[in-house]
C-alpha cells in the first residue's frame, strides 16, 4: 500500500485508510479530522477536498476512472477575470462536477474558455467545497495565465447527453521591442507623479507600485506581467479588457494604461 507502515498523524498502524489525490496515506478519522482544520494534506499541503466520502478520495477506486486526454479539462464561460484574480463559481452541471474531480485529482489547473478569438485562460483550484453529496462544488480559482487555443477533444460523460471538452493549448506571448521599454519608463514616470500628488499611504503606495514593478526592469516576461496587473487598474468595457488582456500587442496595452493614467494625473494636477 505504501512504505510508510503507520498513518503520519497519529504514528499508529493505519485504520481504515485513505489515500489523498496527492498518494499520501492516512488513517480515516485522522485525516477527517485534519481536513476539518486545513484544506490540504498535512504531508505536503497540496490542496484536497475537505469532505472524505468524496469518490476521489477512495483507495480502491480504480485507476482507469481516470480519464487520460489531450490537453487540459476546459469549462467553457463567458468572463472577464484579471490577471492574478480570484473568483467563485458554483459547479452543478455532471460534466463540469467530473472535471472538478479530475482537476482535484491530477494537478489542480483547469482551462476556463471566454470564447474570444480562440483564447483562454489557465486558472488554478484555490478552494474547493462539495455540498449536496458531491453534486456541486463551490471552488474559488485564480487566474495565473493567458493562452491560445490549438485544439480541442471532448469525452462523453456516462450516464448524460453532456460531453467534456479538453483544450489543448500554447502559452501567448507579447512582441517585445525598444518602443515597449520607452513606454514601461513613462507610465511609471506617471505613476510616481500621481502618488507625490495624492500623498498616498504607505499601503496604497506600495500595492500600486508592486503592479507597476521595476521603473529599470528590462525583462519582457516581468514587463508583460506587469502591464497585465495594470490593465486591471483601468476601467474598461468587457470586449476592451478582453482584447487587451489577450493581445500580443503590448505597447497598445501600454499606451492604453499610460493614457488613463495621464488623464487622471492632469485632473490631480488642475484640482
Amino acid at each position: 500500500m505504501s512504505q510508510q507502515e503507520n498513518c503520519s498523524i497519529c504514528f499508529e498502524d493505519y485504520v481504515d485508510p485513505i489515500k489523498l489525490p496527492c498518494n499520501h496515506i492516512f488513517c480515516r478519522e485522522c485525516i477527517v479530522v485534519a481536513l476539518e482544520q486545513r484544506q490540504s494534506c498535512p504531508i505536503c499541503r497540496r490542496l484536497c477536498c475537505n469532505y472524505i466520502n468524496s469518490p476521489f478520495l477512495s483507495i480502491t477506486e480504480p485507476e482507469e476512472r481516470m480519464h487520460e486526454h489531450q490537453g487540459d479539462p476546459c469549462f467553457v464561460y463567458r468572463i472577464t477575470l484579471h490577471h492574478n484574480a480570484l473568483t467563485q463559481f458554483n459547479f452543478f452541471e455532471k460534466r463540469y462536477v467530473e472535471m472538478i474531480t479530475e482537476v482535484l485529482k491530477k494537478n489542480l489547473t483547469f482551462i476556463i474558455d471566454p470564447q474570444y478569438n480562440g483564447c483562454c485562460m489557465r486558472v488554478r483550484l484555490v478552494e474547493c467545497v462539495p455540498v449536496h453529496e458531491h453534486s456541486i462544488y463551490v471552488c474559488t480559482v485564480q487566474n495565473i495565465q493567458r493562452l491560445k487555443i490549438i485544439g480541442f477533444s471532448e469525452r462523453k460523460i456516462q450516464d448524460s447527453n453532456s460531453k467534456l471538452k479538453y483544450a489543448t493549448t500554447q502559452p501567448i506571448i507579447d512582441n517585445f521591442d525598444e518602443e515597449t521599454l520607452i513606454l514601461y519608463q513613462k507610465l511609471h514616470a506617471c505613476i510616481e507623479k500621481i502618488i507625490e500628488i495624492l500623498s498616498l499611504n504607505e499601503n496604497a503606495k506600495n500595492q500600486l507600485l508592486a503592479m507597476a514593478g521595476k521603473k529599470d526592469e528590462t525583462q519582457p516576461e516581468k514587463v508583460s506581467k506587469h502591464s497585465l496587473e495594470l490593465l486591471q487598474t483601468i476601467q474598461m468595457c468587457e470586449n476592451g479588457l478582453l482584447k487587451w488582456y489577450y493581445s500580443t500587442d503590448i505597447n497598445g496595452r501600454l499606451g492604453v494604461i499610460l493614457k488613463h493614467y495621464e488623464s487622471y494625473l492632469n485632473y490631480c494636477q488642475n484640482q
